[in-house]
């Protein structure tokens, strides 16, 4: 069955549930505590996640199949963060599928980017975003992603997709409004709601 997988940091950082269409029920517990990172399913069943505000998982990596509650700790990223966004792409060179963890925050506002292989199970540089942005909404599209809007000080208006053949980012939309630490929707291929 097809479960969406909900943390809820106001009630505690550790726990998740599980919605499957009719409600909730308890999902299994987090190694670490969670907020401020970014979450994507990998494969059926199993979320990256990465990152955050606490002071144990800034730069910590890992995986965690829904269903078992089975945790596999990853490479930690080279460099700590939150408030980021994230994507699961094709490897350009064919080689399993890139993770990319995008922008966010670590004392200062960023854009630099990271890059993570499935196949090889190591960090590599990835192309910085064209500016400064952490608390973006970012969605998958087609078989890349989307970072819509977020913060550098200033709301901000702008629409990246990750072009992972020539590892670059392509300003795609403006927004009418700059929009940060919103909800979005993708509701169709070519409607972004937000």
């Amino acid at each position: 069955m097809d479960f969406s997988f909900y943390i809820n940091p106001f009630f505690s950082r550790i726990n998740t549930e599980l919605f499957d269409g009719d409600g909730f029920e308890q999902g299994p517990v987090l190694p670490y505590e969670a907020y401020d990172h970014c979450a994507i399913e990998v494969e059926p069943g199993v979320v990256f996640m990465a990152g955050g505000s606490s002071s144990s998982t800034e730069s910590v990596a890992y995986t965690i199949d829904v269903d078992t509650g089975e945790v596999e700790d990853l490479p930690g990223m080279p460099q700590a963060r939150n408030q980021h966004a994230c994507g699961i792409v094709p490897n350009p060179d064919g080689q399993g599928m890139d993770i990319v963890v995008a922008g966010g925050q670590d004392n200062s506002y960023l854009e630099s980017v990271v890059i993570y292989n499935t196949e090889s199970g190591t960090w590599r540089p990835g192309p910085f975003l064209p500016n400064t942005v952490a608390h973006a909404g970012y969605h998958p599209y087609g078989d890349t992603f989307v970072i819509i809007g977020g913060t550098d000080g200033d709301r901000l208006d702008t629409v990246y997709m990750y072009d992972f053949m020539a590892e670059d980012w392509e300003l795609v939309a403006t927004l009418e409004y700059g929009r940060d630490i919103f909800a979005s929707a993708i509701v169709s291929p070519s409607a972004l709601l937000c």
